[in-house]
């Protein structure tokens, strides 16, 4: 049986015995202000101009988010990122239902091709790994290693009910996510143009609703690929 490290995202980069093996813990979210101000999202059309900063979106050179990239021995492959080379890959589980975050069938977008999200088994397939690219003010991008296509809030609504989908990338906030810690292995994200909106998982699909405390449904997990099943 295959054992699953967690990531932890407020540990030094350590050394650390998780479940018996040895790996290295990642400090995927370093703590600093954020100097943007309220900024926003928008609706399709609507867009203002609170977000200026297109961010980095990662062009496969080097490592945004400062993290040690790559797998080692025989799952070194299957982990290694085709689309932004040099990048460590890893799964968004939920800690509930211990389900991941996948990439789901084609939609449309207005007229834009995008991917719905779906829930499913974690393991090494290309449609449940992301790369996380980390922006200067802490917000978080997930980039999904099937498509090179955003996690993203449709249409930049901050309504609760909203889905998440697959989008291309860009610089708007409904693409940029903030975490609050649960515990050391668990954490919640939230879209910076709704920061009282949190992702959560919802019959096969994640959505987002308000922050809930005692909300088990929006708990996450970062799992390494490495020790994901193939």
């Amino acid at each position: 049986m295959t054992r699953i490290s967690y990531i932890s995202p407020y540990a030094l980069v350590t050394a650390a015995l998780i479940c018996g093996c040895s790996h290295t813990v990642y400090d995927l979210f370093p703590g600093s202000s954020d100097p943007v101000g309220t900024g926003g999202g928008c609706e399709v059309g609507d867009c203002g101009s609170g977000d200026t900063d297109p961010y980095n979106y990662g062009d496969g050179d080097g490592d945004s988010t400062g993290l040690p990239g790559g797998a080692s021995g025989e799952d070194h492959n299957k982990c290694e990122p085709t689309l932004l080379t040099g990048q460590p890959l890893y799964a968004l589980r939920f800690a509930q239902s211990g389900k991941c975050i996948l990439q789901g069938e084609p939609t449309l977008i207005g007229t834009d091709p995008a991917n719905l999200i779906v829930t499913g088994e974690c393991s090494q397939a290309r449609d449940a790994l992301w790369v996380v690219l980390a922006d200067n003010y802490t917000a978080l991008q997930f980039r999904n290693e099937a498509s090179n296509l955003n996690l993203d809030v449709r249409y930049a609504a901050p309504t609760s009910g909203t889905p998440l989908v697959l989008f291309e990338p860009h610089a708007l906030y409904n693409q940029r996510f903030l975490r609050t810690q649960e515990s050391d292995t668990r954490f919640k994200l939230s879209p910076r143009h709704a920061e009282q909106q949190c992702l959560t998982e919802m019959q096969g699909g994640v959505e987002i609703w308000p922050c809930n405390p005692t909300a088990t449904t929006q708990q996450l997990e970062l799992l390494d690929c490495a020790a994901l099943n193939p």
